[in-house]
């Protein structure tokens, strides 16, 4: 697949699908994926991004894996990842948690997500451990969505999970600056504007 996603300043793009309904009857049935030499090219004027995605999977069957390459430019700053998942059409089985292996760098931000789903298209059954690292929060908002405040540099981990629409990065402790963090934060995307709770504590 050679994909081509582009989102003008106005808001318009070209990958704002209206699929037509499931017909009736048995749905098709494909018993193994594999994808070879995959590239998205993405234009994202809201976000100022400008980069690619190179897509292919590796292994057969239930030890297949997808493995996304990304580079480019994000809120006009460079971007690099690399994404390694489970296999496409586990995707469908909730009896088989689904493997996330995530690591992103923008400028000196680093991101890395490790662990698994249990019902990835759901966001469900979340066994994941985050791991944050940079020189200031308020550089993760591009990033995330929601503001976040200014910083000395950071390093932090934790475990994410997903309930009842909320996103929770729990159970985590980190330094920022000098002094020691943890805690809890909880983030409800839902709102016209995100609203975030933290509990905090340090020992110092």
């Amino acid at each position: 697949p050679q994909v081509d996603v582009v989102q003008a300043a106005d808001g318009k793009d070209n990958y704002d699908l209206h699929l037509a309904p499931a017909s009736a009857g048995n749905p098709t049935r494909v018993g193994d994926l594999r994808i070879t030499g995959g590239h998205v090219h993405a234009v994202l004027a809201k976000l100022k991004a400008n980069f690619g995605l190179d897509v292919a999977t590796r292994g057969e069957g239930s030890r297949a894996q997808i493995v996304v390459d990304a580079h480019g430019t994000y809120n006009d700053a460079p971007i690099t990842g690399r994404m390694i998942g489970g296999a496409l059409l586990s995707l469908r089985d909730a009896s088989q948690p689904w493997l996330v292996d995530l690591h992103v760098a923008k400028g000196g931000t680093s991101v890395a997500l490790d662990g698994t789903l249990r019902e990835p298209l759901h966001l469900r059954g979340a066994n994941l451990k985050l791991r944050l690292a940079g020189q200031d929060m308020a550089q993760l908002t591009p990033l995330t969505g929601i503001p976040l405040a200014h910083t000395p540099p950071y390093r932090v981990t934790g475990q994410l999970g997903f309930q009842g629409g909320h996103i929770r990065f729990h159970d985590f402790a980190g330094v920022v600056g000098k002094s020691d963090r943890a805690g809890s934060i909880d983030v409800d995307p839902v709102q016209q504007r995100p609203l975030l709770r933290a509990t905090l504590h340090a020992r110092q």
